[in-house]
């Protein structure tokens, strides 16, 4: 199934993938929303999750820094 954040919310699925993350604009009056909407794409998996970044950005190097970490 294929779906958007915004149509997931109050949806489970076994495995989520979030794409397109490294897209996602810096600027300070947008990170509010997109940081909201990707936490909803984020908590929709049950079991596992995976976020793709084609570029690097605020939100791919947080993501970078949590990996090294685990």
């Amino acid at each position: 199934t294929v779906v958007t954040a915004q149509s997931s919310k109050g949806l489970e699925f076994q495995a989520v993938v979030v794409i397109g993350v490294g897209g996602l604009d810096d600027d300070r009056e947008q990170v509010v929303d997109q940081t909201r909407l990707l936490y909803v794409a984020m908590t929709r998996a049950k079991d596992r999750l995976m976020v793709a970044a084609g570029r690097e950005n605020k939100y791919s190097r947080k993501f970078g820094e949590l990996a090294r970490v685990s």
